[in-house]
C-alpha cells in the first residue's frame, strides 16, 4: 500500500505532470476569459457589435430618426406581430438600433397565432404577420407588412424591393408621441389637380391630416387649417372665395400653392397671388442651358432643371445628387406690393432661361426663337408678412403643377416630393417632420475592371501560392542543415 502511495507521489513531481496540470490551467483561463469576454460583447449595442455592410444601410439610423427619438420624453411600445421563431431578421435588427438610441423605446414581439385576441384592441383586425403596432399612453398607429416592404415596377415590368422600415417606424413613434397634427386643407370646385399618390402619401407619412375642402360650402377656412392648399385651379375661383382666402392669410395664416400658365380669366385667383407682390405669366419657360434642362428621347417640350437658392426649404438640396425636375412651369414675376411684404426667391432658371406664348392653348415649337422673352425667370417663390397682431403669413408658390406629380417622382431620383414636403413643414413649423425615402434590397454587385482582375489573380493564383511553397522550403533546408 505504502508502494502505491510514494509511486502516485512520485507522478505528481513529474515533468510530465507539471505540464499537463499547466496546460489545463490554461486551459481553463482561456475558456474562462472567452466566456467573459463573449458576455461583455452580448452587452454592447448591436451598433458596435454588428456593421452595417448592406449597401443601402438598411440598419443604420437616418439623422431625422436620431433625432426623433433623442428628443422623446415619453415611453414608447413597438408590438412586431410574428409567430415564434419566424421574426424578420431585418426588422428585428432595425428594432435593435431604436433601443439603442432611446431608453424610452421598447419592443414587445407578439405572436398573433398564439394570442389572437392581442390586436382587437387596436381596432386593427385586418394586421397580419409582419404587421407592427407602435403605442404610447392612449396613441397608437399600425404599420402594415406591404408598408414596410415595398415593391415597385419600371416601364419595362421588372420588379425592386425597397425596405421602408425606418420610414414607417419613425414617422410612428412621431405620431403617437405628437400633441397636436398639423392639418391641411385643399381647396375643390376649380378643377384642381388631385393630390398625387406619392406626395399623399409622403404627407400621411409626415403625420399632416388631409381634409377636402369646399370654400363655397363651408363659407370660410376652416380655423383649424395649419396650411391651405391651392394646386393648379383650372378655373377660377369666385369672388367670396378669393375674399376667404385673402381673409385667411392676412390674418397671419399659410399657404401652399402650385400654379400654371394662365390662359384665361383668372382675375379672382390672380388676385390672391398679387395681393402678396406675385404674378403668374402667360407663358411657358423653358430653359436655353443645357445643363440645366434634360429631354426624354419623344418628348415634345424638355424638363427644367430649376437652380435652387439658398433657403431653408431647399438648403438640403442645392449641390446634391437629387435635381429637381419640373416642366410646364410659368414665370413668377414680383410687382409692387407694400412694404411690409418680403419675396424670397426658391427656385429658377440660370440666365438662359426664356418664355414661349401659346396660341390657341398650343406651342409650334420648343426651340427659342427670335421675340421670345429671355433672362433668369422665377419658378418658386415664398412671400412673408408680418401682421398687426404678431402672426406671419407666409405663401409658398411653384410654377408649375405637377411638381409632385408621380410619373415625375417615381420614375427619377429628384427631390421635388422632398421639397414639397419641406415646404409644408417650413410653414407649419413642423419640426419633426418624417421624410425618409425607403431603402433599396437590391443587392449591387461589384464588377471589378480588367486590369484589377489580372492583379488578383497573379496575387492570389501565383505570388501567394509561390510565396508558400519558397518559405516552406527554405524551413526544411534549414532544419535538414541541423
Amino acid at each position: 500500500m505504502k508502494s502505491i502511495i510514494n509511486k502516485l507521489k512520485k507522478q505528481f513531481h513529474t515533468k510530465t505532470f507539471h505540464y499537463g496540470s499547466f496546460s489545463i490551467l490554461l486551459t481553463a483561463v482561456v475558456l474562462i476569459i472567452a466566456i467573459l469576454v463573449n458576455v461583455a460583447v452580448n452587452a454592447l449595442p448591436t451598433s458596435l457589435i454588428q456593421i452595417d455592410m448592406s449597401s443601402s444601410r438598411i440598419f443604420t439610423l437616418n439623422e431625422q430618426s436620431v433625432n426623433v427619438l433623442k428628443n422623446l420624453d415619453q415611453d414608447v411600445t413597438i408590438y412586431p406581430l410574428f409567430e415564434t421563431g419566424q421574426e424578420d431578421e431585418t426588422l428585428m435588427k432595425l428594432l435593435d438600433r431604436y433601443t439603442e438610441q432611446s431608453d424610452h423605446i421598447k419592443v414587445e414581439t407578439v405572436d398573433p397565432v398564439a394570442n389572437p385576441s392581442f390586436t382587437s384592441g387596436y381596432n386593427a383586425s385586418s394586421l397580419q404577420t409582419g404587421s407592427v403596432i407602435v403605442e404610447s399612453g392612449n396613441r397608437y398607429k399600425t404599420i402594415q407588412s406591404y408598408e414596410i416592404y415595398e415593391t415597385s415596377y419600371d416601364s419595362y415590368y421588372s420588379s425592386e424591393q425597397y425596405f421602408d422600415g425606418e420610414g414607417e417606424l419613425t414617422s410612428a413613434i412621431d405620431y403617437v408621441t405628437s400633441e397636436s397634427l398639423p392639418n391641411i386643407y385643399y381647396t375643390t370646385g376649380h378643377d384642381e389637380l388631385s393630390i398625387s399618390t406619392a406626395f399623399e402619401s409622403a404627407l400621411t407619412k409626415s403625420n399632416y391630416a388631409l381634409t377636402e375642402l369646399s370654400l363655397l360650402s363651408a363659407g370660410s377656412v376652416p380655423e383649424d387649417c395649419d396650411v391651405l392648399m391651392i394646386l393648379s385651379p383650372q378655373s377660377d375661383f369666385s369672388a367670396a372665395e378669393a375674399d376667404m382666402v385673402i381673409q385667411y392669410l392676412e390674418s397671419g395664416k399659410k399657404a401652399y400653392i402650385q400654379t400654371s400658365y394662365l390662359s384665361g380669366n383668372f382675375t379672382e385667383f390672380s388676385r390672391i397671388l398679387s395681393n402678396y407682390g406675385i404674378q403668374s405669366s402667360s407663358g411657358i419657360i423653358l430653359e436655353g442651358d443645357s445643363d440645366y434642362s434634360y429631354q426624354e428621347n419623344g418628348s415634345f417640350l424638355p424638363y427644367i432643371m430649376p437652380q435652387l437658392q439658398s433657403h431653408t426649404i431647399t438648403d438640403d438640396f442645392i449641390g446634391s445628387k437629387k435635381p429637381a425636375l419640373i416642366s410646364l412651369a410659368c414665370a413668377l414675376e414680383l410687382t409692387d406690393v407694400r412694404s411690409s411684404v418680403t419675396r424670397t426667391t426658391l427656385m429658377t432658371t440660370s440666365e438662359s432661361g426664356y418664355e414661349k406664348t401659346m396660341v390657341n392653348g398650343k406651342l409650334s415649337t420648343a426651340e427659342k426663337e427670335d421675340g421670345d422673352r429671355t433672362g433668369t425667370f422665377n419658378l418658386g417663390v415664398l412671400a412673408e408678412e408680418e401682421t398687426a397682431s404678431g402672426e406671419t403669413t407666409q405663401l409658398v408658390v411653384y410654377s408649375t403643377p405637377y411638381l409632385t406629380d408621380d410619373s415625375l417622382v417615381n420614375y427619377y431620383n429628384i427631390s421635388n416630393l422632398d421639397i414639397a414636403v419641406n415646404s409644408i413643414g417650413y410653414l407649419c413649423e413642423h419640426e419633426s417632420t418624417v421624410t425618409i425615402d425607403a431603402k433599396s434590397m437590391m443587392l449591387e454587385t461589384i464588377t471589378p475592371s480588367t486590369s484589377a482582375v489580372n492583379i488578383q489573380t497573379i496575387v492570389f493564383i501565383v505570388l501567394l501560392p509561390l510565396s508558400v511553397l519558397i518559405s516552406g522550403i527554405v524551413i526544411w533546408v534549414r532544419r535538414r542543415r541541423k
